[in-house]
């Protein structure tokens, strides 16, 4: 059987003017392997993601599940910093970032790391923090959580844009930072 194109006669009536040369049952046969193949790529593309999941997963560093107190003698064995209400900004980022890397170093779970960083306030930073906890359920707060509020305290969103304006200002000779960057990029 010839495959057809559907043309309309301009009143509604559509007519199926054969195509010369083509076998319909050949096309429909080429189509249906066309699909089986795809199905069967897509197959394999399935199980091979499977297969690069569980890899992944295997070597992955995964958080140990301990007791609390043994995590937090393995915060303090790596003597963090104190945080007073420092009156420079970038004492409070230093002090998160510094954190934070304590945190990746020793595998310390999510879960337990506002517990760790809060044992580390002190003076009117400690008064503060006793303010949040009593605002806030600290019990299920986040680390993304404690950080923002922490940098809404001590590295205001106006002081970020004052630094980083101070920043872009920089001048080495007559040359600012922006072109310096210019010049490298």
């Amino acid at each position: 059987m010839a495959l057809g194109v559907r043309v309309t006669d301009g009143f509604g009536k559509f007519q199926t003017t054969p195509i010369a040369g083509v076998d319909r049952d050949a096309v429909i046969a080429r189509l249906t392997d066309l699909v089986e193949r795809q199905a069967q790529q897509v197959q394999q593309l399935i199980e091979q993601r499977n297969t690069d999941n569980l890899r992944t997963d295997v070597n992955q560093r995964q958080p140990r599940i301990e007791p609390i107190e043994l995590v937090c003698e393995r915060f303090r064995k790596l003597n963090p910093p104190i945080f007073e209400d420092a009156t420079d900004p970038l004492a409070a980022e230093d002090w998160l970032r510094t954190l934070n890397n304590m945190f990746q170093y020793s595998i310390i779970p999510d879960t337990e790391k506002v517990l760790c960083a809060s044992f580390m306030l002190r003076g009117s930073a400690g008064h503060w923090w006793d303010t949040v906890k009593s605002i806030e359920d600290v019990a299920v707060m986040t680390w993304e959580r404690f950080k923002e509020i922490f940098r809404n305290k001590y590295f205001t969103a106006l002081v970020r844009i004052m630094k980083m304006n101070e920043f872009i200002q920089l001048k080495q000779g007559n040359v600012t930072v922006t072109d310096y960057l210019c010049k490298f990029e």
